[in-house]
C-alpha cells in the first residue's frame, strides 16, 4: 500500500508538534511545565526537563516525511513510534491529573491531542496490517 497524502500529513503533524514542544521544554522549559501542570520547575528539573525537550527533537526529526515519497517501511516505523509515544504520553499525563493531582491550563488539552493522535495512528496500524494479510509481523 503506498503511503497517501493523509498518512504523511498525519505523520508530519504528529513529528511537527513534538519537536514544538521539544524546543518549548528546552528554551522555556519553567514556562511550560506551569502552563501544562500548574507546578513550578526548580533545581534539577529544569534540567531534566531540557533533556526530555531534546528527546522531543528528535522524536520529531526521526520521525520527520521525507520530501520524496517515503519507503513504505519507513513510513511504518514513523506511524509505530508516534503510536507508542502518543498512547504513552495520554496514560502518563492522565495519571498525573488523576492521581497526582496536577491542573494546569493546558493539561486536558494536552491529553485529549495526545489520545487522538495515538487513536489516529493506532487506526493506520491496523490499516497496515490489513493489507499486508494475515501473517504480518511489521
Amino acid at each position: 500500500m503506498p503511503p497517501t497524502i493523509e498518512r504523511r500529513l498525519l505523520i508530519l503533524v504528529g513529528a511537527v508538534l513534538e519537536a514544538g514542544t521539544g524546543l518549548s521544554l528546552l528554551t522555556l522549559p519553567r514556562f511550560l511545565v506551569r502552563a501544562l501542570l500548574g507546578a513550578e520547575l526548580i533545581g534539577a528539573g529544569v534540567a531534566t526537563s531540557r533533556l526530555c525537550g531534546i528527546a522531543l527533537i528528535c522524536l520529531g526529526l526521526a520521525c520527520w516525511p521525507e520530501s520524496e515519497p517515503p519507503l513504505h517501511r519507513r513510513d511504518r516505523r514513523a506511524v509505530r513510534a508516534l503510536l507508542v509515544y502518543n498512547a504513552s504520553a495520554t496514560a502518563y499525563l492522565g495519571c498525573l491529573m488523576a492521581l497526582d493531582g496536577y491542573r494546569g491550563l493546558l493539561l486536558v488539552p494536552a491529553i485529549v491531542i495526545h489520545a487522538v493522535l495515538a487513536a489516529l495512528f493506532a487506526r493506520m496500524v491496523v490499516g497496515f496490517r490489513r493489507s499486508m494479510g494475515p501473517g504480518w509481523a511489521g
